[in-house]
């Protein structure tokens, strides 16, 4: 979970979901609701939405003991059309890296 609902800002997504991600684990995401801009949100479970915990832990619940959304869940690619998005492509973070040690 994010510390709040926007981050602090509007569409800031912080490490937590990628690393998730990378981890090959099935985030469960609660922080921007723009988060599906950059990440495909069939493959994790969003609790953005939620009104509360007690919803949150319904949400989760009914899909963590659902063996078909399970499943469903983890085939799903993690980005967008399945598109590396720019500021996550190789080069972008060695460019970026560069431009910073100069």
């Amino acid at each position: 979970f994010e510390n709040n609902a926007t981050g602090g800002r509007e569409g800031y997504v912080t490490e937590k979901i990628a690393e998730a991600m990378r981890a090959n684990c099935v985030p469960v995401y609660w922080g921007d609701h723009r988060v599906g801009e950059d990440f495909n949100e069939a493959s994790f479970m969003n609790l953005t939405g939620c009104k509360g915990p007690g919803e949150m832990r319904e949400v989760f619940l009914g899909k963590a003991t659902d063996k078909k959304e399970m499943s469903r869940i983890v085939k799903e690619p993690w980005f967008v059309g399945n598109q590396v998005p720019e500021q996550f492509q190789e080069e972008k973070i060695i460019s970026f890296f560069e431009r910073m040690a100069r």
